[in-house]
């Protein structure tokens, strides 16, 4: 697409000159009936994923009997997170899958500050989410858990459930804080061939500081 092009298409879009007003497109977003990701690149990410997990152990833990888990750490919508779960499920993989999301947008950030990340952004209730992997379907056995990511929450999940090894864990939280917290979870569930994904990794030019 030409780049005069880019500009009318933008125009077009937000109903004005200068392009998409970026409250109104998390707003039409988050709208109820709407269902897709806003990062097209992950999905090719998670097929990836999946592609190598599968060469790597999860042929051998098929044999076993062994449980592999799938968990999701910033849920949206839950498009990646049902695209996983049917891409699992049409390789043949066993999988039990965790996503987890406060379902209230994001958290305020000490350290992340930008406007993509304001407090609230990406919000999308338990319920339009649960009702989306209704309508389009969720082949292998999934939980979903909502609330702030922290100790607390983690231990509570725990002991709820029977958490599995973790296979792959995206990690698509935006902030440091909040993927602090994750990753200290995530320690515990890691074994040999573990996938970490990180959406946000570049989103500061890899500054380990953020992100």
């Amino acid at each position: 697409m030409r780049a005069e092009e880019l500009r009318r298409s933008s125009s077009a879009s937000s109903g004005g000159e200068g392009g998409m007003r970026r409250t109104n497109y998390l707003r039409d977003m988050s709208a109820p009936g709407i269902f897709y990701t806003l990062h097209p690149n992950l999905l090719i990410g998670l097929y990836r994923a999946m592609d190598v997990f599968w060469t790597l152990r999860a042929r051998d833990a098929r044999r076993s009997g062994e449980e592999i888990g799938f968990y999701e750490f910033g849920l949206f919508q839950g498009f990646s997170f049902w695209y996983a779960n049917n891409l699992a499920y049409e390789m043949g993989m066993s999988m039990e899958f965790h996503g987890f999301d406060s379902f209230q947008g994001l958290p305020p950030s000490e350290v992340d500050i930008h406007r993509n990340w304001a407090p609230g952004n990406y919000a999308c209730s338990l319920e339009q989410v649960q009702d989306s992997l209704t309508k389009w379907g969720m082949p292998l056995k999934f939980h979903l858990h909502r609330g702030w990511y922290s100790k607390q929450l983690f231990s509570t999940v725990a002991k709820r459930h029977a958490l599995p090894v973790a296979g792959i864990a995206l990690i698509d939280c935006d902030l440091y804080e909040s993927a602090r917290e994750v990753l200290s979870f995530l320690e515990t569930l890691m074994a040999k061939n573990t996938i970490l994904m990180f959406d946000d990794y570049n989103a500061f030019g890899g500054d380990s500081n953020h992100g």
